[in-house]
């Protein structure tokens, strides 16, 4: 089991135009941590989430995972790609391909790492073709996530939550050592919300995974997560345990000022 921090971010700065959305965005996550991301809409926790895995490139300032740093020159030897395969995504729509079933859409989570072994395994993967070691890893993460009965259903049958379950197993046939969460509850019914997020819970302390996750719902935060990192107008304004939170605190978090 891993010790340290898997993310390290450093001043980091992001802007879109004139406006700009992350202002020295500063904070550290130690392996099995789950983070809750705090703030209004427009406060920047998708733009973070999104330099984390290299959705969007910061302007300024530096991410370390894994005690590797992210290197955006591009006139340098850029490492991203290969960081990337260290960090996993759940997304707040699911992003999942209905019509195919749980096991083929827990699979392309396995693409970052299939591809890099050569084109006969890229060409076969485009005709249905995994490699069994592959298949053992996703039906193992579809088990992980409670949903091993299901493993040969189209996923256009599965509920809402079932279907977060699916984006969960696809992020961790990864393998990675943080998983991103962008809302991943804010489509769910309050039962179905505790038990994606108590499952979030369980991966972190079982797998010794790092967990960001972006959320709406303070007392969600509260409960489940480890620490708060609070953004407000893209500056963290609190980083710490939730049981420091106060009206004070809150009131920062949220002002729109």
């Amino acid at each position: 089991m891993k010790n340290g921090y898997s993310i390290i971010v450093n001043n980091l700065r992001k802007s879109f135009g004139n406006e700009e959305v992350l202002k020295d965005v500063s904070f550290k996550v130690k392996y099995g941590e789950i983070i809750g991301i705090l703030g209004l809409s427009g406060a920047g926790k998708t733009t973070l989430l999104r330099c984390l895995i290299g959705l969007e490139t910061p302007d300024s300032g530096e991410i370390i995972i894994d005690n590797k740093k992210i290197v955006f020159d591009k006139n340098k030897s850029n490492n991203k790609n290969q960081i990337r395969k260290k960090i996993g995504m759940v997304f707040q729509q699911f992003n999942l391909i209905p019509r195919t079933t749980v096991l083929t859409n827990v699979l392309i989570g396995r693409l970052p790492h299939i591809n890099e072994r050569g084109i006969i395994y890229r060409i076969g993967t485009y005709f249905g073709y995994f490699p069994q070691k592959d298949v053992e890893i996703a039906k193992n993460c579809i088990y992980k996530v409670g949903l091993g009965d299901k493993i040969n259903s189209k996923v256009s049958k599965l509920s809402g939550g079932q279907q977060q379950r699916v984006g969960i197993a696809r992020a961790l046939a990864m393998e990675p050592i943080v998983l991103l969460a962008d809302e991943p509850v804010s489509n769910l019914d309050p039962k179905t919300s505790e038990e994606i997020l108590g499952l979030f819970k369980l991966i972190s302390k079982n797998d010794n995974i790092s967990i960001i996750i972006s959320l709406h719902q303070l007392e969600y935060a509260k409960k489940y997560c480890d620490k708060i990192l609070g953004l407000s107008n893209g500056k963290v304004v609190y980083y710490g345990s939730p049981k420091n939170l106060d009206e004070g605190i809150i009131k920062k978090i949220y002002s729109k000022k």
